[in-house]
């Protein structure tokens, strides 16, 4: 089948590494993406890199989809309670490398924006009990699909990343109860609500000071030094540039990345693109260099990916167009890069 992005769903954007970690916890459940989107979208987000970012409403389709395929209506709940720190990219290596639960429900808070700009979660003690409610950015109410698998995620990342799967977690959902209720006192263990006012995650405040199994001092160094760089560029460029980032990204493997059609995905005529781009200081040519020059060092990272498949999905017809290209950008031909990394 092939899926469209949902009208159900809130709006906003995620990392598109987001949109591949699903796809890869689905794929170890059985179920396979290519029966959830063509082809050419598959590559598109396997190569995603931190930057690239994809619809929300895409994300929630990707799972509509998972659900009809499969006929679970509890998918959502299962992909999140299976999901792991590597499959959330960069903040997951910043979780993996903490010293314990608390610090690495810090670190969550201030590096979710690495992941998707959909919402946040503010940590709160009450009771002897830390509450995580969730927050929604567009302040309307996305799909229940979006709560189960958030709330999972984090149970599941609780228990994986201290190795006891003995913990138990109390959990708000804010839409009516199912029938049946077996896989959430599974997945959480504790408590549930529904039909609430808010989201939210809670557990004893002792929980904090559980360690991390695989807390590691020198990597924690080093992936908050990288997910410092990585908010400080999304903060100082502006949503305009990152929406085009995000509509180049998609047309290029299907060569569509021509001035007017960039514009009319932007839903821009070209001249206002044209004026837009000159206040932002920058050109359409240099932006669509920019993005294929990414695309292209993250592709070269992965020996599998040939030179003529990364030609391919940077919009290039011939492969010596590409590396000549690379050569101008970088000083380096692609096989030189590769051999460096």
């Amino acid at each position: 089948m092939t899926i469209k992005p949902s009208s159900g769903a809130a709006g906003g954007q995620i990392s598109a590494r987001f949109g591949a970690g699903l796809l890869e916890q689905l794929r170890l459940m059985g179920i396979a993406p290519e029966d959830l989107l063509p082809p050419q979208r598959l590559r598109e987000i396997r190569a995603s890199d931190a930057r690239t970012q994809m619809p929300l409403s895409e994300w929630v389709a990707i799972m509509e989809g998972a659900v009809h395929v499969s006929g679970d209506p509890d998918l959502a709940l299962k992909a999140g309670a299976g999901i792991k720190p590597g499959q959330l990219g960069l903040l997951g290596h910043v979780l993996m490398s903490c010293a314990t639960v608390g610090e690495a429900i810090r670190q969550a808070g201030r590096y979710l924006r690495l992941l998707h700009a959909i919402g946040g979660a503010e940590p709160v003690i009450r009771d002897g009990q830390l509450e995580v409610p969730m927050s929604w950015t567009d302040g309307t109410l996305p799909s229940p699909l979006i709560a189960q698998f958030r709330l999972a995620a984090c149970a599941g990342m609780g228990r994986w990343l201290t190795g006891l799967p003995e913990l138990r977690m109390d959990a708000w959902f804010q839409f009516p109860a199912p029938q049946d209720l077996s896989i959430y006192q599974r997945v959480f263990g504790g408590r549930l609500h529904f039909d609430q006012a808010q989201t939210k995650l809670a557990h004893p405040v002792d929980y904090l000071q559980l360690p991390v199994a695989m807390a590691d001092p020198a990597m924690q160094q080093l992936a908050q030094a990288q997910a410092e760089t990585l908010l400080r560029e999304l903060a100082t460029e502006s949503a305009f540039l990152q929406e085009l980032d995000a509509v180049l990204t998609r047309g290029l493997p299907l060569g569509r990345v021509s001035l007017a059609e960039t514009a009319a995905a932007l839903r821009l005529s070209t001249r206002t693109l044209h004026r837009r781009l000159e206040e932002e200081g920058t050109a359409f040519r240099a932006e669509l260099d920019r993005v294929r020059r990414r695309i292209a060092e993250t592709l070269l990272r992965d020996p599998r990916v040939t030179l003529a498949d990364i030609a391919f999905l940077l919009g290039y017809t011939e492969q010596s167009t590409f590396q000549q290209a690379f050569k101008r950008w970088t000083g380096k031909t692609p096989g030189q890069y590769r051999s460096q990394q």
